[in-house]
């Protein structure tokens, strides 16, 4: 009897222990359940913040992020621009740009010169920024910003400075001048000694204006001007080793009207005193210019195809045709030359240089080792070549020979030493219409 009591003791102990674990495990789930569902919903209430956090950064710039200085983040890109134009909208009618010159000042206010920076371009950098990133990281990004600093550059107009580099170039450049021939009063020649030039190193100006304008900061724009030394083409020690006649040649116009006359002269005057030193090219056209009424040529025959018209300039042909004898007889070849179509009556044969500005040229190139001085002379309607360089040159002389064939003219260069004829070279071959 007593074995049966203790037994169902022991079962009623069993069964309470059982129960106790069975609540024990019941509170554990349900704590469990109660700590999943809280951790769920501040998850979810965390993702909302997060999602909606970043989400009103959809439209605006960051923080931390700055343009030159001025805070930028959380705005709009309207915003931006509103804050950006006012600052530099006032900041610029306190600045000049300053260019210094020697002694002299030149100043122009920037608001002269239509200044816009790069307002929308740096903007949308901006506002590019961290919006490719993930979700977190933007958060990161408003939550723990850091710094960043964008740069302004300058969008202007250079016309106001050109204008003005023109103009310091109108007060400052000085032309250098070469050396001269001049008739002296013993006879002979004397040289008038060159002088050196000056000029503004506009392109420093524009570089060095380009480089600063992007500086930060109100002050001005200071930029000092180097001046450059102008050389002279030809120097008094050039034109040293001029010291006597090496060929001349001589064409008559007492046929030529006052027309044509004038043109003659003007031509030839244009080209009296040139030099050319050697290794340096001449053309006609280029030391003569075009012959306008402007200039006072006047109306006067001229060979346009096979017929004579009238225009301005007629006459001048002959000025090249005799520059060209006096050139070649001086040893000194041709490097464009072409003849009439119709031949010419005031130089033999073959002999003629043709010229039409724009279209025709007489060119040739300096081969000798010394400087040559060209001098033109009228007198009793002869016009005259002159070409001056240094004695020893004149141990030889040249010529023009022609011989005809028909219409076909080939033209020979003779060479002569102590009077006898040393050399022939042809020098052109030409066909004449009439």
């Amino acid at each position: 009897m007593q074995l049966e009591t203790n037994n169902s003791d022991y079962s009623r102990r069993q069964s309470k222990v059982h129960k106790r674990k069975i609540h024990r495990k019941r509170i554990a789930i349900i704590t469990l359940t109660i700590l999943f569902i809280m951790t769920v919903v501040i998850s979810g209430f965390h993702a909302i913040k997060v999602y909606s956090t970043v989400k009103k950064y959809d439209n605006l710039i960051y923080p931390g992020i700055f343009i030159e200085g001025v805070n930028v983040g959380g705005k709009t890109k309207k915003d931006a621009l509103s804050l950006l134009s006012q600052k530099y909208k006032e900041s610029n009618k306190e600045r000049n740009i300053i260019i210094k010159v020697l002694d002299k000042k030149y100043t122009i206010n920037f608001s002269q010169l239509n200044i816009e920076y790069n307002y929308d371009e740096v903007i949308n950098s901006a506002f590019n920024i961290h919006k490719d990133e993930d979700i977190l990281k933007k958060y990161k990004a408003i939550k723990k910003p850091k710094n960043e600093e964008l740069e302004l550059k300058y969008k202007y107009s250079s016309k106001k400075i050109d204008e003005m580099i023109k103009n310091i170039e109108n007060e400052n450049n000085r032309d250098a001048v070469d050396a001269k021939i001049v008739n002296s009063p013993s006879g002979g020649f004397a040289v008038k000694e060159e002088s050196y030039g000056q000029a503004v190193d506009k392109n420093s100006i524009k570089n060095a204006i380009d480089k600063n304008m992007n500086i930060k900061g109100k002050g001005n724009v200071v930029v000092n001007s180097a001046i450059k030394e102008v050389k002279p083409h030809i120097t008094q020690k050039d034109l040293g080793t001029v010291n006597s006649m090496i060929s001349s040649f001589t064409t008559n116009f007492s046929a030529s009207n006052d027309n044509r006359a004038t043109n003659i002269n003007l031509a030839s005057d244009a080209i009296n005193g040139k030099v050319v030193l050697p290794g340096d090219s001449f053309s006609f056209n280029d030391v003569v210019g075009m012959r306008t009424e402007e200039k006072g040529y006047k109306p006067a025959k001229v060979i346009v195809g096979n017929e004579f018209i009238d225009d301005f300039g007629g006459g001048v042909c002959q000025v090249s045709s005799t520059l060209y004898n006096a050139i070649m007889r001086a040893n000194i070849p041709s490097t464009e030359r072409t003849h009439h179509t119709i031949a010419s009556t005031y130089v033999p044969l073959g002999m003629d240089a043709t010229v039409d500005f724009g279209n025709i040229d007489y060119k040739f190139k300096n081969t000798l080792k010394y400087p040559i001085y060209i001098e033109s002379v009228i007198q009793n309607k002869n016009l005259t070549f002159n070409v001056y360089s240094n004695k020893s040159l004149t141990s030889r002389t040249y010529d023009l020979v022609n011989e005809v064939k028909g219409n076909r003219v080939n033209v020979y260069k003779v060479t002569y030493e102590n009077g006898k004829e040393i050399d022939r070279q042809l020098v052109s071959s030409d066909a004449y219409d009439k």
